[in-house]
């Protein structure tokens, strides 16, 4: 979208760009607002409907730009509540958090049955002036979404953009078909990046699969696992020759984390629950802490320690610390230090990635988030140990599988960045595209072509 308005004559106006409302925009371009290209669908009054319908909820309202979204079949006496929308439409959350998320889907194709989606969107009909994927992207556009959050009404937690403030919003309209080539680029890397999403779901799954396979029959191929004998045990099955231990007697005694306040600058970082994520942390999101002290040394994390949630709905996650800056972590916390002559600290994660782990986990806490667990329960969790070397193979090979996943998640992030930084240059014609159905030709704010 384009940025924020200059003067009238600002000297560094480009040439065939005009000032508008949006700020400069190619002179072929109009501005309009949402409710003159498109009408908020509504029931006709008196259409019939069948004993099933297509059904929308917010959850399978995509995020990220996949524009397609999903739907179920419910009968109609389970229909409580929903909006009347069809094939095409563009539904737009307008309830916290779900508009700030970026919640945005299209109406799919479908069979005969008409579609309701959940009462919190709004569905938008575009019209023939609108190429209808175009003002998908536009709606998709990080600016244009803060303008609009800011506008919400309502109380804490049940915030919602009101209808006229999303219809009166001005929008971009380059000419159709310009418009239609903007979104054939936005589509393409929409398009890759689905498929890298679809790659790394398919290595998720192998990595599963491999953990199972590991940590029941060890080191043995596949072809092989009919020959290995197996034995029954208190977390499931897992291969004779491996001997069950507890993490009390191969680690150190476990530590709880200290109580300290995080500060926006410091000597030492304060890792915390929150800031372990599923693709690990970013250490400068950390914040730092503001104690100090000669006991604060026995807080301090170094590379091999295992650190585990100890309360509320992550109990159980881990975390693999493999280097770090001076960093301290929160009494949430609980650190394991494997001893490494009995145990690989890698090994000792990955066991906590495994449905051995999880299972013990979830049997300590009763099912109540509340209840957590404590040092004792971890010392007393049971795991497979096989010989040190073994559990080193096994960790080697699954960090290759978790190298193959990070450097897909790598490939996600600069397609994102990428993403949103061509719709920021399309929408506010700093790059221009046109071309026909299969062919698009670029060119820069300052003529060049790219």
């Amino acid at each position: 979208m384009p940025e924020a308005a200059v003067a009238d004559g600002d000297l560094n106006m480009p040439p065939g760009f005009r000032m508008t409302e949006l700020g400069s925009l190619p002179s072929d371009w109009s501005v309009k607002q949402i409710q003159e290209i498109c009408t908020v669908t509504i029931r006709t009054r008196g259409l019939s409907l069948p004993g099933t319908v297509n059904f929308i909820p917010m959850k399978l309202i995509p995020d990220g730009a996949i524009t397609a979204a999903s739907y179920r079949k419910v009968s109609l006496r389970e229909l409580r509540s929903g909006v009347f929308c069809e094939r095409g439409d563009i539904l737009v959350p307008k309830i916290t958090p779900c508009f700030e998320n970026g919640r945005l889907g299209i109406v799919p194709e479908g069979d005969n049955d008409p579609f309701f989606a959940t009462t919190e969107v709004f569905p938008l009909k575009p019209g023939s002036e609108v190429d209808r994927y175009f003002l998908f992207y536009v709606l998709t556009e990080r600016g244009l979404r803060r303008e609009l959050a800011s506008k919400m009404e309502g109380t804490t937690g049940r915030r919602r953009v009101p209808k006229h403030v999303l219809l009166t919003r001005a929008v971009p309209l380059p000419p159709l078909e310009e418009q239609r080539a903007i979104a054939r680029v936005l589509r393409t890397i929409q398009r890759a990046k689905e498929a890298t999403e679809k790659v790394i779901a398919a290595t998720r799954e192998l990595k599963k699969s491999l953990m199972h396979h590991l940590f029941t029959y060890g080191l043995v191929p596949i072809t092989q696992t009919s020959g290995v004998s197996l034995k029954e045990t208190a977390i499931g099955v897992i291969s004779e020759q491996s001997i069950l231990t507890r993490i009390g007697d191969v680690c150190e005694h476990p530590q709880y984390g200290m109580t300290a306040e995080a500060a926006k600058d410091g000597d030492l970082k304060l890792l915390r629950i929150t800031d372990i994520q599923d693709s690990g942390v970013n250490w400068n999101a950390v914040p730092f802490c503001n104690a100090h002290g000669s006991a604060v040394a026995k807080y301090l994390l170094r590379p091999g320690d295992v650190v585990v949630a100890r309360i509320g709905a992550t109990t159980g996650k881990s975390f693999l610390v493999e280097g770090c800056p001076p960093t301290t972590y929160g009494s949430y916390l609980i650190r394991l230090r494997a001893r490494p002559e009995k145990i690989d600290p890698r090994f000792l994660k990955y066991f906590t990635e495994t449905g051995m782990y999880w299972s013990q986990i979830d049997a300590a806490k009763g099912g109540k988030l509340k209840l957590g667990v404590n040092i004792p329960i971890l010392q007393g969790l049971v795991l497979p140990a096989p010989a040190i070397e073994e559990q080193r193979r096994i960790a080697a090979t699954l960090a290759v599988v978790d190298a193959k996943m990070r450097a897909e998640e790598r490939g996600i992030q600069s397609l994102s960045e990428l993403f949103h930084t061509l719709l920021r240059d399309l929408m506010s014609g700093r790059r221009r595209v046109r071309g026909t159905e299969g062919s698009a030709e670029a060119t820069t704010r300052d003529g060049d072509r790219s």
